[in-house]
């Protein structure tokens, strides 16, 4: 049975993509695998602790070293081969590649010729994201912000305001920046200069002072235009951490944390890089991740990214999704990642939210209906949305106000 959310069960817990083609399950001519721990790379390329992306060259020359992936390599057309960060990982990620080869190439048989490698531990699709709209039929409720009544926000508030060193990373397809309740509360990364065209952290992004696009790999995370195809990511930051008691707008759980802001989408507003987005995350300080968007399909890549985020003591949040179904959603079934489904006005389980079947993927619920949060400026600044794509971030808003104490 789900957890109705509460501030005081949360208390008590707390202490204890789209690709090229929208209506595809997986990345096309892409797919990930994983080299044996126990296979001795003996090239610093091979091996993930220096900050420069290797050349495709460079890493197909390095691999090939290794007798059992020579004739693997050889025999498949490569477009382009990649660590899968430029950053100081987990072993486990500091072993995994992404392998891109020709648009429609069938990948099952490539997967097959991969695991086949006695180097190779598995090899595998990847997962598209799609982010979790709601329905098209809001229910409004007696008032703008019924949920952080229904909540009870102001008693949470009496202990804490929340502190602007404990940052919530935004994991979606952009946000509006410079919108009047969110700039106030943006994360600011130390190490960058702003405007000045260089990398001052050698993050590999440059001007990336607020967050960053990770789609096409600048500091600039704001929209493009028209702005309404981008109003989901700007409507889940201002759930979770909305400027509050600034005289303007609405308030927000948060109440006064950071917002790190990360576009992950094409210029079309569809999900394209969300692992980009949460390894940003993850590389440049955020405490809580907010990912409001999900898959049907498991991935080992994926759960290897969110153990190396629990190891750094970051707070992981999905939403459930909104099919009204029990099956597992990605990334919210992984493990460390918490999993918000939807309640209504009456703390009962939203009609469109999915719900756990006993096997204890959803972790708990959280307002999900007639949510009133922030909208790109060009799309009216403040409108209602309904879906676990609000439920999750106002949970991980309450994370960040509650690690500010």
């Amino acid at each position: 049975m789900i957890r109705i959310f509460n501030i005081t069960i949360l208390l008590i817990l707390i202490n204890v993509t789209y690709a090229q083609q929208a209506n595809s399950s997986f990345h096309d001519g892409k797919v990930w695998f994983k080299i044996k721990d126990e296979v001795v790379l003996k090239k610093k390329e091979c091996i993930k602790g220096f900050n420069e992306q290797s050349e495709t060259s460079t890493l197909v020359s390095c691999l090939m070293e290794l007798s059992v992936m020579e004739n693997t390599l050889s025999s498949l057309g490569i477009i382009n081969l990649k660590h899968f960060s430029s950053q100081k990982l987990s072993p486990e990620l500091s072993r995994t590649y992404e392998l891109q080869v020709p648009s429609g190439t069938k990948l099952d048989e490539l997967i097959r010729k991969l695991i086949l490698d006695p180097a190779v531990e598995y090899a595998e699709k990847i997962p598209v994201n799609k982010k979790h709209y709601s329905p098209n039929d809001p229910s409004y409720g007696p008032g703008n912000q019924w949920y952080l009544y229904q909540i009870d926000a102001e008693q949470a508030w009496n202990y804490s305001q929340g502190s602007s060193n404990v940052v919530v990373a935004i994991v979606d397809d952009a946000v509006d920046i410079d919108h009047p309740d969110i700039s106030g509360v943006l994360w600011t990364n130390s190490g960058e200069i702003a405007n000045n065209g260089y990398d001052d952290d050698n993050n590999g992004y440059v001007d990336d002072v607020n967050g960053a696009d990770v789609v096409n790999v600048n500091g600039n995370p704001r929209p493009s235009t028209p702005t309404s195809n981008y109003d989901h990511g700007t409507h889940v930051a201002g759930c979770a951490a909305a400027a509050s008691d600034n005289n303007t707008g609405i308030a927000s759980i948060g109440f006064g944390i950071s917002i790190m802001s990360l576009r992950c989408s094409d210029n079309s507003g569809l999900l394209s890089n969300t692992y980009d987005g949460v390894l940003y995350a993850i590389e440049n300080g955020a405490d809580v991740i907010n990912m409001s968007y999900g898959s049907n399909h498991y991935s080992n890549t994926s759960q290897n990214l969110f153990n190396w985020a629990n190891q750094n003591g970051i707070v992981l949040i999905a939403s459930a999704g909104n099919d009204g179904s029990s099956s597992p959603q990605y990334p919210a079934a992984y493990n460390h990642v918490i999993s918000v489904a939807a309640t209504n006005g009456n703390d009962a389980k939203a009609s469109f939210s999915n719900y756990d079947n006993g096997s204890g993927w959803v972790d708990l619920a959280a307002p999900g209906t007639s949510i009133y949060s922030t909208l790109p400026t060009g799309s009216g600044s403040y409108g209602y949305k309904q879906g676990t794509s609000m439920s999750g971030p106002i949970v991980a808003g309450l994370v960040g106000l509650m690690l500010s104490q």
